[in-house]
């Protein structure tokens, strides 16, 4: 079975100790699609370390959960900043690159795989709790990108961020593939490598939602056919 590792935000709510948290509609929705979700402790360490702790996990993909503002934005608000999730999430990255295993970001994990790239983030009002419409945008490329070319012309997605990419500061080797009405990166896909990611939450969906699973299956598991059998 596919072995995707998935990381966790950081929260200190618990007694005022930092602690691991992944939302358990991750692990329902990874097994629901016949994968095997392995979440991945914030480790603190080298990135020789980290390297060394992942491959001995045999994963065959990389999610960037949810969660925690990225560090060092001036004007975070919201969900806790975490400079070790940050280092354990940005050495992951570079050990996924280059064992060349697909890598998905959701929200935040979209946002910092930008900014790992070399993109930026602005400030956006309006997207936390909400649901809101998207497009796709058209003349997708071959690649990674062709993993969205079945989403419809528009559709609607929840929405749990305070933070966006805005067309000029997507990271170079990156392209855009799902804006909102304003313009703004919703979705995006590297030009050469298995890296995408998209500003909704699919694990959120109610039930899950068959356009999601079909998105993760095809970058996860290069799956271009459709839906998995497990679905069926």
């Amino acid at each position: 079975m596919t072995r995707i590792g998935i990381t966790q935000r950081v929260s200190s709510r618990f007694h005022g100790q930092p602690h691991d948290c992944l939302d358990q509609a991750w692990t329902d929705l990874l097994l629901h699609m016949g994968y095997v979700p392995l979440p991945l402790p914030n480790l603190a360490g080298s990135e020789e370390a980290v390297a060394a702790y992942l491959s001995g996990l045999e994963l065959d993909g990389l999610i960037l959960s949810g969660g925690n503002d990225i560090a060092g934005q001036g004007d975070a608000v919201g969900s806790e900043a975490s400079e070790r999730r940050d280092a354990f999430e940005r050495a992951a990255i570079g050990w996924a690159r280059r064992a060349a295993l697909p890598v998905l970001g959701v929200c935040r994990g979209m946002q910092f795989l930008n900014v790992v790239l070399g993109g930026s983030l602005v400030r956006v009002e309006g997207h936390a709790g909400t649901r809101h419409q998207v497009r796709r945008v058209a003349g997708i490329a071959d690649g990674t990108a062709s993993c969205f070319s079945d989403l419809p012309e528009r559709f609607e997605v929840n929405s749990f961020h305070n933070f966006a990419v805005s067309p000029d500061g997507l990271a170079q080797g990156l392209v855009a593939v799902v804006t909102d009405e304003a313009g703004q990166v919703e979705a995006f896909a590297h030009a050469g490598e298995r890296i995408a990611a998209i500003m909704w939450h699919p694990e959120r969906s109610v039930p899950f939602n068959l356009m999601d699973m079909m998105l993760m299956d095809r970058l996860l598991r290069g799956d271009h056919d459709g839906a998995s059998s497990s679905r069926e």
